[in-house]
């Protein structure tokens, strides 16, 4: 676990964009608040129906937190803006504790920052009723109600996120799903709840009016609801909790899946190759390689160690797959060896020490015809790992010397 000191010290611009985030959140909460339910506002006379106003609040404020969400600080920290949302991350191991009570003492303190700030540039017309620091208290349905309404759309909130943003094509509107919920929340939940969500933006608006009004409700339901909203997509196994991948799917996670199931599975050495269980799961574990993983989280200094470990498995998988087809019948024929004797190569290290891990590989021309899906396979996996070294020439070379106990030389 990282000590607090060092996350503070690394992770501080994340924690200052999550405070910048929701601090401007709650600044446009209170302007377009104002703007649509003080009496004196000439919008207000103009919109009459509390419906529509809540319906044009409802999409200032989608459109105002898909912009956070997409925005270059939103990117970086991971655009929680919610201790609710952030408890849920860590919860699903996404969070280093560490950085999860960076995050939501950030959270609480910006948005107070920005409520504190509308309040000194719109002064009464901010902080009298029926304005009041825009507060979020239970509607006249009771205590009861409010708890379960937030409950219920935390609930739906974070299940909509968790699945668009594992799901291939959805990934990239996430943000966008999220600011529909909130005009859709806001234009018909906000009269049961006050539409909160997020215990940050509530304590944000309570503190400066004192306003404690059923504050258990928003700080309990939402981080409830969120967790919750996990339920079908997460499960416990060997005590700890991790995706259904019937529900999910995250290359990264499914790749090492796949590599332990492989691990425990035992080399059938009669029949077919493909009829090798072990085979089969690693071909499918390399298969899912379609460049870098955790790729748009590259410049994310939190995903370095995490991304060279799963290229080391991925090196090694690759090497383990080619041991498995050489026992299947592969002839891996000594040919450097036999050039070196007949004096058409040299030899540079005389190998001493050296692990036996990287050969020239020879097949047999009857074993071709016999296999010919077999090559094919065999040629695709090798196939990626030329990219590899052709893409990331230091990597490769770093990683490869570790395996055969060489010192990497100077890339081409």
């Amino acid at each position: 676990m990282i000590p607090m000191g060092d996350a503070l010290r690394r992770h501080w611009p994340e924690y200052l964009m999550e405070a910048a985030g929701l601090g401007l959140f709650m600044m446009s909460a209170g302007l377009f608040g104002t703007l649509l339910e003080y009496p004196q506002s000439g919008l207000r006379h103009a919109i009459p129906d509390p419906t529509l106003r809540r319906a044009l609040m409802g999409l200032l404020m989608g459109l105002t937190a898909v912009c956070l969400i997409y925005s270059p600080w939103g990117q970086q920290s991971g655009a929680h803006y919610n201790p609710a949302v952030t408890l849920t991350f860590l919860r699903l191991g996404k969070v280093d504790p560490r950085d999860a009570v960076g995050y939501i003492v950030a959270q609480f303190l910006g948005g107070t920052a920005g409520v504190l700030l509308v309040s000194v540039l719109l002064r009464e017309a901010f902080t009298q009723p029926p304005v009041s620091y825009v507060a979020t208290v239970p509607g006249g349905a009771g205590k009861g109600i409010a708890f379960l309404a937030e409950l219920l759309i935390s609930f739906f909130l974070m299940l909509t996120v968790l699945f668009a943003s594992n799901s291939p094509r959805a990934a990239r509107y996430t943000g966008m799903f999220a600011g529909l919920l909130l005009f859709v929340y806001i234009t018909v939940e906000a009269p049961v709840s006050g539409m909160s969500m997020n215990p940050a933006r509530t304590f944000a608006s309570a503190l400066p009016d004192r306003m404690w009004t059923a504050l258990w409700i928003y700080f309990l339901a939402p981080p409830l609801g969120m967790l919750l909203g996990n339920e079908r997509a997460l499960y416990l196994r060997e005590g700890r909790l991790t995706l259904d991948g019937r529900y999910c799917w995250v290359d990264a996670w499914a790749f090492e899946r796949l590599l332990l199931q492989a691990e425990g599975a035992e080399w059938e050495g009669a029949g077919q190759p493909s009829d090798s269980k072990f085979i089969r799961l690693a071909e499918k574990a390399i298969g899912l390689y379609m460049g870098l993983f955790l790729e748009r989280e590259a410049a994310h200094p939190r995903v370095v160690s995490p991304r060279e470990r799963l290229r080391s498995k991925f090196l090694r998988a690759v090497e383990d797959v080619g041991r498995r087809w050489e026992i299947a019948g592969v002839i891996w024929e000594p040919l450097i060896t036999r050039l070196s004797d007949e004096g058409t190569a040299r030899v540079l290290v005389d190998g001493t020490g050296i692990k036996n891990g990287i050969l020239v590989i020879v097949a047999t021309n009857s074993f071709v015809a016999r296999n010919p899906d077999l090559i094919r396979k065999f040629l695709e996996v090798y196939e990626r790992a030329r990219d590899f070294l052709r893409e990331n020439p230091r990597e490769a070379a770093r990683l490869i010397s570790g395996e055969v106990n060489l010192p990497p030389g100077s890339p081409p």
